[in-house]
């Protein structure tokens, strides 16, 4: 899981799914709504989420 998220962290894999979108038909906006909505879920997560073990 971990490893996912820090692919989503970076813009070229935000770059390649718009292309993939792209490639499928999807309009540019609905490219910009998944990656906002993406964007949301994660960072609340990263709010949620601990991040390690504490003592």
């Amino acid at each position: 899981m971990k490893y996912v998220i820090n692919r989503l962290k970076e813009p070229s894999t935000w770059t390649a799914l718009g292309v993939i979108g792209a490639l499928f038909g999807l309009p540019p906006g609905s490219v910009d709504a998944v990656h906002a909505i993406a964007g949301g879920v994660l960072a609340l997560l990263g709010v949620l989420l601990p991040e390690g073990k504490h003592d």
